[in-house]
């Protein structure tokens, strides 16, 4: 260090100096005399500041509505309310970011500082979505912050409720109790089991009618499943049914539903399948991370269980089970199974994929 402050020492006298300012120990600290260059776990930094490694702002949790950028440039909040927010000590060029986690309710806003002036023009809109997540980026221009932001971070899907009924006394309707609790981004997704042919004719929960997305009917000797669906159906509980044209001997209704989901673009993928043996599979093939898969299988005999890679979510009989992957399922191919405890019996499967809201 002696030999170090001698070097200073002369820098600051005027001697032409060759050598480094500072050098410490394995030049974690450098700076270069002829160019004012600062190397930070260098020795030739290239640049007025030349960092080797890691750099990052420390999260600092924000105590309160006025946000002080002093405390650090990177600040989470959780809205517990609908806050008027305030900022100060903005730098000219500094740049900031601003993590809005929303609380275990949801649906809080903010109302932003008049010095902010949004890239796109508009405020951003918030995920309302109970704990989802928001960021907001803004660069200090020395009298206003130029927002801009990522509408949302994705939501997880959660499993929500699922109900299922038979109906064998010949009628043509079959309905059930549904109980959907009060999550965000809610969506319902029903399967309809009508027999060897085309019988469906409506669906519905609370009163509200339910899309058919797809049907899959392998043929004679094999029931035919309807895959329905009702983005963010009423919570609490409601009758959940569905009619044919004319009656069968015996046909199923089964409903699962979940949080987080996309209010657009279901199915985000499918597959169908069909065979005679002691059990029949499913591979879905998806880009989108974080979505959760639906299997529904019924048979002509026997009774059915959760192969591998499913969860049992409703059996109203043994032939009839409606499945899924408890769990975001990985991009690209994913396969799940359903076993039978009879072999050379009709399988008929469908599945279907439920992506996260965005």
């Amino acid at each position: 260090m002696k030999k170090t402050a001698s070097v200073l020492g002369a820098f600051l006298l005027g001697a032409a100096v060759l050598v480094p300012i500072i050098s410490l120990a394995g030049g974690s600290f450098y700076v270069d005399s002829t160019t004012g260059f600062v190397g930070v776990g260098n020795t030739t930094p290239t640049s007025p500041l030349d960092v080797a490694g890691a750099m990052y702002s420390r999260l600092v949790t924000a105590s309160s509505t006025s946000i002080d950028w002093n405390q650090g440039n990177v600040q989470t909040m959780t809205l517990s309310s609908n806050p008027t927010l305030t900022f100060s000590n903005g730098q000219a060029g500094g740049e900031y970011k601003l993590i809005l986690n929303q609380d275990a309710t949801g649906g809080r806003t903010v109302t932003w500082p008049g010095s902010v002036r949004w890239l796109n023009g508009s405020a951003p809109i918030l995920s309302s979505s109970a704990s989802s997540t928001n960021v907001i980026d803004f660069v200090y221009d020395g009298a206003d912050y130029l927002g801009s932001y990522i509408a949302k971070i994705a939501e997880m899907v959660g499993f929500n409720s699922a109900t299922s009924t038979i109906n064998s006394s010949g009628s043509a309707s079959i309905s059930a109790t549904a109980t959907i609790g009060t999550g965000q981004d809610r969506i319902l997704v029903a399967f309809y089991d009508d027999g060897d042919s085309d019988l469906y004719s409506a669906s519905s929960y609370n009163g509200n009618s339910l899309p058919r997305t797809n049907t899959n009917w392998p043929g004679v000797g094999y029931y035919r499943i309807n895959t329905l669906y009702q983005f963010a159906p009423d919570s609490g509980t409601h009758t959940l049914s569905a009619s044919d044209s004319s009656g069968v001997s015996s046909f199923f209704l089964h409903g699962v539903s979940y949080t987080g989901a996309s209010q657009s673009g279901f199915p985000d993928a499918t597959c169908t399948n069909s065979g005679t043996g002691s059990s029949i599979s499913c591979t879905i093939n998806t880009s989108t991370p974080g979505t959760w898969m639906v299997m529904h299988v019924t048979a002509a005999n026997g009774t059915l269980s959760a192969g591998t890679n499913a969860t049992l979510r409703s059996q109203p009989r043994g032939d009839s089970i409606t499945v899924d992957s408890n769990g975001p399922i990985p991009t690209g191919g994913y396969t799940m199974t359903v076993n039978n405890s009879l072999s050379g019996q009709g399988l008929t499967a469908t599945a279907v994929t439920i992506a996260p809201a965005q």
